[in-house]
């Protein structure tokens, strides 16, 4: 038998991934005809270890940038609603 790159899914792992990632799981496992959970292993599994901290660095920086007050509300993001969460990104965002 050949050793598969990626293990076969045992367990679950649940955890809060933003709407944007998860839609491009979505597209990838669509277009390339694999299981969403095979695209997010392969994604943590082989993504460069440099690529993934110059992005959270990158993510921090923004953040800091930011007024604590929006901070502390980005914080409590989850617990918002669709409607409230648009209506945040538009007041945050820069205007076109």
């Amino acid at each position: 038998m050949t050793n598969l790159p990626i293990p076969l899914t045992t367990k679950t792992v649940s955890t809060k991934v933003a709407p944007d990632a998860w839609g491009r799981v979505g597209e990838l496992a669509a277009r390339l005809g694999a299981r969403k959970s095979d695209i997010v292993s392969i994604c943590l599994l082989f993504m460069d270890e440099e690529l993934i901290e110059q992005k959270l660095a990158e993510q921090a920086r923004a953040l800091e940038s930011m007024p604590k007050a929006v901070r502390g509300l980005l914080r409590d993001a989850d617990k918002l609603n669709a409607d409230q969460r648009r209506a945040i990104i538009e007041a945050l965002s820069d205007p076109e």
